[in-house]
C-alpha cells in the first residue's frame, strides 16, 4: 500500500522549508537586479536559425516561442528554473522523509541548500550557466526511472541524454552518468557494467557528432558575432569569449588550461578546500557508505556506477577551466542520487538519518559555514563579494 501524506502534517514542513529557501531566493532577487553576466547570457542567444550549432538548444526553444530576449527576461527565466529545482529538492525531502522528525528533515534540507555548490551557487555566484538545466534533467530522469519499467527507463533516459547533449556537450559527464547509475541501482539484474558501457559509448558518439557538426561553417567569426548582436537587446552583452566555442576544437580547449595553473588558481583551490571541507568530508563519507550498502546488496555495478556518477564531472578539468562549476555538479549529483537511494530503500534512508543524528554537530557547522561563505562560482571558488556576509556589508555601508 502506498503511503499517503497526512494534510495536517504538511503545514510545519512547508513553513520550515520556506524559512530555509527564502534567504536563497532573496539573494537571487538581488542577482536579477544586477543582471546576468555576459558570458552566460550570450549562450541564450545561440539558435539554429542559420545552421545547427552546439549549445543552441535552449536559445532555439526561446526563439521558437518568441521569448522576449533581454538580460532581465532571461534572468527571470533562469531564476524560475532555479526556484523550480530548489523547491523540488525541498519537496523530495519532505515526501521521502515524511515519518522523520522535523528537525532532521530541516537539517538535511539546509545541508543540501546551503552546500556551496547548490542553492547559493545557482541563485547567485553561478547565476546564468546552463548547468541548472542538466541537474534539472537529472532530477527528472531519477523520478522517471523510479516510476517506469526497465524499457521505459532506458528509452526516457536516451531521450533526456539527447536533450542534455544538445543543451551542452558537458552533459556526457554531468547528466549521462547519473542516469546510468540510477538505472543500474533500480534494475541490477538487467543493467550492469556491460550495459552501462554500451549506453555511455552511444552517448559519446552522439556528443562527438554534435561537437563535430555544431561549429559555424557558413559565417566568419566576425559575421557570426554581428548576427548574434543583431538579435540582442544590448549588443554589448554578446561576448567573444562565449561565441568562440563555435570555432574552437577540443585541442584548443585543453590548450587554454595551461595558463590556468598559476598561483592564483592554486589559491582559489586552497580556499575551496578549506571553506568547503566540512561538506566535502560529509559527502565523501556518505557516498562511501552508500557504495558499501549497494555492494553488500550484491549490486556491485550499481555501487561503482554511483561513485562514477558523483565524480565524473571532475573529468571536465582537462577540457574547461570553470573548475568550481564542475565541483558544483559533483555536489548536486551526490544529493540527487542520495535522495534517489533514500526513496528506493528504507535501509538507505535509516542509515542517513542515523548518520545525521551522530554527526549533527558537524552538519550544523557546515551549514553555518556555507551560509556565511556563500556559493562557489566558476573560476573563483569563494569570494567576499559573493558571500552573504559581503553582500550584507555592502547594503549597510551607505548607512554609515
Amino acid at each position: 500500500m502506498k503511503r499517503r501524506l497526512d494534510p495536517s502534517s504538511i503545514a510545519l514542513p512547508v513553513i520550515v522549508g520556506a524559512t530555509i529557501l527564502i534567504p536563497v531566493f532573496i539573494l537571487m532577487l538581488l542577482k536579477i537586479d544586477r543582471g546576468m553576466g555576459e558570458f552566460g547570457l550570450t549562450h541564450y542567444y545561440f539558435t539554429y536559425d542559420s545552421e545547427f550549432l552546439r549549445r543552441a538548444f535552449i536559445g532555439e526553444a526561446l526563439r521558437l516561442t518568441n521569448f522576449p530576449m533581454s538580460n532581465m527576461s532571461v534572468s527571470l527565466l533562469y531564476s524560475t528554473v532555479v526556484a523550480l529545482y530548489l523547491v523540488a529538492l525541498a519537496t523530495a525531502v519532505a515526501v521521502i522523509f515524511e515519518r522523520t522528525q522535523i528537525f532532521y528533515k530541516a537539517l538535511l534540507l539546509a545541508f543540501i541548500i546551503y552546500c556551496p555548490g547548490v542553492g547559493l551557487h545557482f541563485s547567485y555566484s553561478g547565476f546564468g550557466y546552463l548547468d541548472i538545466f542538466h541537474v534539472l534533467l537529472s532530477g527528472l530522469g531519477l523520478i522517471a526511472i523510479s516510476s517506469l519499467g526497465f524499457t521505459g527507463a532506458i528509452i526516457f533516459s536516451m531521450f533526456l541524454t539527447a536533450i542534455g547533449l544538445l543543451i551542452h556537450e558537458s552533459g556526457l559527464l554531468v547528466l549521462v552518468p547519473v542516469l546510468i547509475a540510477a538505472i543500474s541501482l533500480k534494475f541490477p539484474q538487467r543493467f550492469g557494467f556491460i550495459q552501462a558501457i554500451a549506453f555511455f559509448a552511444g552517448a559519446t558518439v552522439l556528443t562527438t557528432i554534435i561537437w563535430h557538426y555544431g561549429g559555424v561553417d557558413k559565417l566568419s567569426f566576425d559575421e557570426h558575432m554581428l548576427s548574434l548582436k543583431a538579435t540582442a537587446d544590448d549588443p554589448n552583452e554578446i561576448v567573444r569569449s562565449a561565441v568562440i566555442v563555435h570555432f574552437r576544437d577540443l585541442a584548443e580547449n585543453v590548450g587554454l588550461l595551461l595558463p590556468r595553473t598559476n598561483s592564483w588558481y592554486w589559491w582559489q583551490h586552497i580556499k575551496f578546500i578549506v571553506l568547503a571541507s566540512p561538506f566535502l568530508f560529509l559527502i565523501g563519507r556518505y557516498a562511501i557508505s552508500l557504495n558499501a550498502h549497494y555492494i553488500q546488496e550484491n549490486n556491485r555495478a550499481g555501487g561503482v556506477l554511483l561513485i562514477f556518477a558523483i565524480v565524473s564531472p571532475l573529468a571536465l578539468y582537462i577540457l574547461g577551466h570553470d573548475f568550481f562549476r564542475w565541483w558544483s555538479i559533483v555536489m548536486n549529483n551526490f544529493f540527487l542520487l542520495l535522495l534517489f537511494g533514500c526513496a528506493s530503500s528504507s535501509v538507505v534512508q535509516a542509515n542517513l538519518i542515523t548518520a545525521l543524528t551522530k554527526g549533527r554537530s558537524l552538519v550544523i557547522f557546515a551549514i553555518g559555514l556555507g551560509a556565511l561563505s556563500g556559493g562557489i562560482a566558476s573560476h573563483v571558488s569563494f569570494s567576499i563579494h559573493t558571500s552573504p556576509v559581503g553582500m550584507f556589508l555592502r547594503q549597510v555601508q551607505p548607512l554609515f
